[in-house]
């Protein structure tokens, strides 16, 4: 890891330019190389917007799923991935069913395979997406790891907003100036508190506007 650092920042210092995500890694790369700039990450807003639509069909493996339905898109690594909070939630709630959508790049631990209440369904190309997340009534962002929540600006969150649905996440400072409309969690049993006001926030039709209006300033088109 160290190596690694230490190649990365001789990188920096070389190049002519450096662009970084989010603001944590602005400020290291800053001091590294004057002539660094932050763009964060952007959406294909038009795409997501699609989950609003009548003529999206929620995906075949969930319509036969109960609500409530509180999903998560994106690749899974268990070091990133904070399945503990998972676990109690599925656990304490039974009546929730968990869905992941995305490639496992690494087997995901026992305890969470086996659980009744959760559901894997693969890797699912992009244009695919808006049907899954149709189906959630909560999309999550249940990352860990205290270096990679600082460094980290999760584009799935502007992805579920641009699909008109509420917000679950750990506490990521990349995030806090959303916590409007954000609901950021710094332990299991307030990750849990937050999904259950989620799911109400999820119905009123205000709160789903202000979703779809934040993301409108993370499009490919308004970053360029």
């Amino acid at each position: 890891r160290n190596r690694l650092s230490d190649m990365e920042e001789r990188l920096a210092k070389r190049a002519d330019v450096v662009f970084t995500t989010s603001k944590y890694l602005y400020r290291i790369r800053k001091e590294q190389n004057p002539n660094t700039h932050y763009l964060p990450s952007c959406v294909d807003s038009a795409l997501f917007q699609q989950a609003q639509s009548p003529a999206c069909k929620i995906a075949p493996e969930l319509e036969g799923t109960p609500s409530p339905v509180i999903g998560f898109v994106g690749g899974m690594v268990n070091s990133k991935m904070n399945w503990e909070w998972i676990r109690e939630a599925a656990v304490t709630r039974p009546q929730w069913n968990f869905v992941f959508v995305g490639p496992c790049v690494e087997n995901p631990p026992s305890y969470i395979v086996q659980q009744k209440n959760i559901l894997f369904v693969g890797t699912r190309s992009q244009d695919l997406l808006p049907s899954y997340i149709k189906g959630f009534d909560v999309c999550l962002i249940s990352y860990q790891g205290e270096e990679f929540l600082k460094a980290c600006q999760p584009t799935k969150a502007f992805e579920y907003l641009a699909s008109g649905k509420p917000v679950v996440s750990s506490w990521i400072p990349e995030l806090e100036d959303y916590q409007e409309i954000i609901r950021l969690s710094r332990t299991a049993g307030e990750f849990i508190q937050n999904i259950e006001a989620a799911l109400e926030d999820g119905k009123k039709e205000d709160l789903v506007r202000k979703y779809i209006q934040a993301s409108q300033g993370w499009t490919w088109e308004g970053r360029l």
